[in-house]
């Protein structure tokens, strides 16, 4: 993931960060779609110029349409109330503290944090395609001590572990890639 901290919020940060982000990723044309919310540093034309030029697509919200991207979703939920990683009372004395604080929460979100949402394996599992053998590993893990206590199953059901596959917030209408 690709996180910074700036003293502002300004279409020249936003074009840099973006750029930035596409480049350390290598996005190909029609591989993404930028969801954002209605600020105007996602939607002035040097931002706009940066997306078109990596061929990503832009979506915004809009009010009561829940289109958000459920990562992004959980990120910001996760960023708001997980009790480790509570923002400085009263904000952060210096740019490079913030940066510190958002390079350890980032750390923690990817690499130790648990997800529900996809059958609690990390960020970092999943995106480096570690999650199919982490799964197998606990239904073997499982499946054992059920054999070894079968008395603690009180239904006889083994829960299910797979992979979690995509998630859409309305997957009636998931956005299109295509232009």
């Amino acid at each position: 993931m690709h996180a910074k901290v700036y003293d502002a919020e300004n279409a020249s940060y936003a074009k840099q960060f973006l750029r930035e982000a596409f480049q350390m990723y290598a996005v190909k044309p029609g591989q993404l779609v930028l969801h954002s919310d209605n600020g105007s540093s996602m939607k002035a034309a040097e931002t706009m110029a940066v997306l078109d030029s990596f061929g990503v697509k832009a979506s915004h919200s809009r009010p009561r349409v829940s289109n958000d991207n459920p990562y992004s979703g959980s990120l910001f939920l996760t960023l708001k109330y997980n009790g480790f990683f509570l923002y400085a009372h009263g904000g952060f004395d210096n740019i490079e503290k913030a940066e510190r604080w958002l390079t350890d929460f980032v750390e923690f979100y990817n690499v130790k944090h648990l997800h529900l949402g996809i059958n609690m394996v990390s960020p970092d599992d999943r995106y480096y395609g570690r999650e199919e053998e982490i799964l197998r590993r606990r239904r073997l893990i499982i499946s054992q001590a059920r054999k070894l206590m079968p008395s603690g199953w009180i239904t006889g059901k083994i829960m299910k572990i797979e992979a979690a596959g995509t998630a859409f917030l309305n997957l009636e209408k998931p956005l299109s890639l295509a232009a």
